[in-house]
């Protein structure tokens, strides 16, 4: 009835009252606790079922009104955030509900996020996550499409930051001679921790990262001298003295001069 009566302008509306943020929160949580599993395993994620809202199940309403729906959340309101481990079987996931749904030929952001536990001092999986950055060569249609890639706020005081940043490297500067937009983001970086934000929410993604993109254009020395500078240009003195407080934590060569 919806696919029949309404254009697809009118329709589209219709799907973005019935994703409420209960809708978005509840199957964003449940992508994400399929892909961040603690094995983190690619091979036990890519077949689970995938629980969905009634309106977009197509055993409920049909394929075609359940495809548009599932479509509308990939492209425009999920906040969902993938394991940087799982990233080629969240790609590679053919199902939604009960229908059959390519995710990799929707999604137009998609938000990868590496965490490191500091006080473990365990490893980044190297191999996962060259792994996971060849797959997005996989993805066809660059059109309007954005990639974030957030590294966690432990591992700027880590030596395993470089590495990291030269594992992402090759992919990185394949995909940005395309249209696609590639952020590669310090959670937190060079500035006083604090809790209770929401890096998805519009407008507060760069008030809580460090653009590193900017590293990939020299070598890492001159990147810190680069960020040494930009800190000594922040016209707030408490701002600036805290962040220096950090810088200095994790790279002493920064603030030495």
């Amino acid at each position: 009835m919806l696919q029949t009566r309404l254009p697809r302008e009118l329709r589209d509306l219709v799907y973005d009252r019935l994703w409420t943020e209960q809708h978005i929160d509840e199957l964003d949580n449940r992508l994400s606790s399929v892909y961040t599993t603690s094995s983190a395993d690619s091979r036990d994620t890519e077949e689970k079922p995938l629980l969905v809202p009634f309106f977009a199940d197509a055993s409920h309403i049909g394929k075609e009104c359940a495809e548009e729906a599932a479509v509308w959340y990939f492209r425009m309101v999920s906040r969902v955030e993938v394991d940087y481990r799982c990233v080629r079987a969240y790609l590679r996931r053919d199902g939604f509900g009960g229908m059959p749904f390519i995710v990799r030929n929707v999604i137009r952001r998609l938000v990868i996020v590496i965490n490191w536990n500091i006080g473990k001092g365990e490893e980044i999986d190297y191999a996962g996550l060259g792994d996971s950055l060849e797959s997005l060569l996989a993805l066809k249609d660059h059109r309007d499409l954005i990639i974030e890639v957030y590294l966690d706020r432990g591992l700027q005081f880590s030596r395993m930051l470089f590495r990291t940043l030269d594992v992402i490297r090759p992919v990185y500067e394949t995909l940005i001679r395309t249209q696609v937009t590639f952020k590669v983001l310090g959670d937190r970086f060079f500035s006083p921790q604090f809790k209770g934000y929401r890096r998805t929410l519009t407008g507060e993604e760069f008030d809580a990262a460090e653009q590193l993109n900017y590293y990939f254009g020299g070598t890492p020395q001159e990147w810190l001298e680069m960020k040494a500078e930009e800190l000594r240009s922040d016209p707030i003195t408490r701002r600036r003295n805290k962040c220096f407080e950090v810088c200095n934590i994790c790279f002493p060569c920064c603030t030495s001069r």
